[in-house]
């Protein structure tokens, strides 16, 4: 999709890097770049003992990827790091919601 203004085209082509590891507690993304192209996005929530991979989305041309699988590995390592290097008492990772009847979110069954 195209824009004609600077300002939404700016914001839309844009990104912030929100760091390694936040400053607080909240809700934050996780950009997955092939090429510098972005393919997918996941919105992922970090708490002192929680993190929560809230929801995951993707470009379809990417579907044969298993972009879901992959940024459940991404953020798997992302974990591992914050405990190593900032926050030994995160302790649990939990894929979201299961709701094995979606076709969208079964591919957890597969963990």
């Amino acid at each position: 999709m195209l824009f004609k203004t600077n300002k939404v085209d700016s914001t839309v082509h844009t990104y912030r890097d929100e760091g390694i590891y936040p400053e607080a507690q909240g809700t934050f993304h996780m950009y997955h770049r092939i090429d510098g192209r972005l393919v997918a996005v996941g919105v992922i929530d970090i708490c002192t003992r929680f993190f929560n991979s809230a929801y995951f989305l993707y470009d379809p041309a990417f579907k044969f990827l298993n972009l879901g699988v992959v940024g459940a590995i991404r953020e798997l390592e992302y974990m591992r790091m914050i405990i190593k290097r900032f926050n030994p008492e995160l302790t649990f990772y939990q894929l979201g919601e299961m709701v094995p009847s979606c076709p969208k979110v079964n591919y957890k069954l597969n963990y």
